[in-house]
């Protein structure tokens, strides 16, 4: 039998959702992370994101965001440095640089493309609560995967995407990093081995810095719903992830949720907002009180009282400050590895220390790096533009205004602690996002 051309079945696509990728990003993240993709998954998307926004010229852009821009061109003129050799750091390829440099590179201009894409769309495309939401439900997921680390923290497996990669990549212990998921990561930090959960992420820190930013969403969903079930709920979800929150002993964590603490009750304390005051008060209260009361004290006095990291992350501070103050206005472009080790420029690798040495310049936190790749001048425009934001939106008392507030808070808490590129700074770029929809009358979006 013979088809006519003119009558050739018709191949219907089911329509996707405005903001999909959006919802790819925070809703099935730690699929991404099974998959072996969770590190690469942030620019596959702002694909789609940037012929969104193409799509619908003319783009509007945030206040402030000719700072962020200016940036963009600071990181971009730092590459000319990637040549030069930093103080106290060993001599290296120049290639290895260049590829470390453009993988940030890749990710700040995909973050870019997030809040880009975010701010363009209308409130009946993708209503803010939905966001929130998402992120709501990434904090369950990310939270549930903690609490499994602790019960399996020897547990990891290959990833589909780590098995299509050659033998060759699959034993380099960076890229394994990346694409092997594994749940916790086993440390001495209390002088025993222990687990720290790091899934959907490599590291803890990850873990610890991106758990918290989403608690503070997961409690701003909740409450903002009024029902007692669901004020109920968020305090179920808050103690629960305690758990995997304080066995991470991840003191950075730590400050930074009680710096959260803190500027949401003044900002509630300034609004008199005396009940959500009153319910600050008494969470603190009850938490306290269940901390002290479980061998969850236990952990937190062992960890104050084993610094662990401390003289190490010094000495990368310290290597970062003087190669910024060597070249203060463009950096060198990238991380550099540090000569010897973290106690002394005179160890190195060993067969007996295969860990001792070679650190990385700036890994030690995302101010550091600033520094040490872009110098003071491309620091000051990072700063400049997160700064503006958080000043700008001071008013804005709405429920999504106060939590974005908080998020943008914890990013400069966590500067000096913990690295930003990855889902850190794609949750603070959300939350800017969120603050200029918030702005704006529903359904609309203006210009600045």
């Amino acid at each position: 039998m013979t088809v006519r051309p003119d009558r050739l079945p018709t191949v219907r696509y089911l329509p996707l959702p405005a903001g999909w990728p959006l919802y790819a990003l925070l809703g099935l993240f730690p699929v991404w992370w099974a998959l072996g993709l969770g590190e690469f998954i942030l620019p596959l998307l702002a694909l789609p994101m940037a012929v969104g926004i193409w799509r619908r010229r003319p783009v509007r852009v945030p206040r402030g965001f000719a700072l962020w821009l200016l940036f963009l061109c600071w990181v971009a003129i730092s590459v000319a440095a990637l040549n030069l050799e930093a103080p106290d750091t060993l001599s290296g390829d120049v290639a290895t640089r260049t590829m470390a440099a453009g993988y940030r590179m890749v990710n700040y201009v995909a973050v870019t493309v997030v809040i880009l894409y975010l701010g363009n769309l209308t409130e009946e495309e993708l209503p803010k609560r939905r966001v929130v939401a998402l992120l709501g439900v990434f904090f369950l997921q990310v939270v549930l995967l903690g609490c499994v680390a602790l019960l399996w923290p020897q547990g990891e497996f290959a990833s589909p995407f780590e098995l299509l990669l050659p033998e060759s990549l699959r034993n380099n212990g960076f890229v394994s990093g990346l694409v092997h998921p594994q749940l916790a990561q086993n440390m001495a930090v209390l002088g025993d081995l222990s687990a720290r959960p790091a899934a959907p992420f490599p590291y803890t820190n990850a873990w610890g810095n991106v758990t918290s930013v989403l608690l503070v969403w997961f409690v701003a969903w909740q409450w903002a719903r009024r029902t007692t079930g669901h004020k109920v709920f968020a305090a179920v979800g808050v103690a629960v992830a305690a758990i995997p929150v304080i066995y991470s002993v991840n003191r950075g964590v730590w400050i930074g949720l009680l710096v959260a603490l803190v500027y949401v009750a003044a900002r509630m304390a300034l609004r008199g907002n005396v009940r959500v005051l009153a319910g600050i008060v008494t969470a603190v209260v009850v938490g306290g009180a269940v901390i002290v009361a479980t061998p969850l004290q236990g952990v937190v006095v062992e960890r104050l009282n084993n610094p662990h990291s401390d003289q190490g992350r010094f000495a990368q501070d310290k290597v970062a400050v003087v190669g910024a103050l060597h070249s203060p206005v463009i950096g060198y472009g990238s991380t550099r590895n540090m000569a010897g080790s973290r106690q002394s420029i005179a160890i190195g690798k060993s067969a007996s220390c295969p860990k001792c040495g070679n650190s990385s310049t700036g890994g030690a936190g995302h101010i550091w790096l600033l520094l040490f790749a872009h110098g003071f001048v491309g620091a000051a425009l990072y700063l400049g533009f997160f700064g503006y934001n958080l000043w700008r939106h001071r008013r804005d008392y709405t429920p999504i205004g106060v939590a974005a507030s908080t998020v943008l808070v914890l990013s400069f808490v966590y500067l000096p602690f913990y690295g930003a590129i990855g889902m850190p700074l794609t949750l603070s770029f959300v939350a800017m996002g969120l603050l200029w929809r918030n702005a704006q009358p529903a359904g609309e979006v203006v210009s600045s």
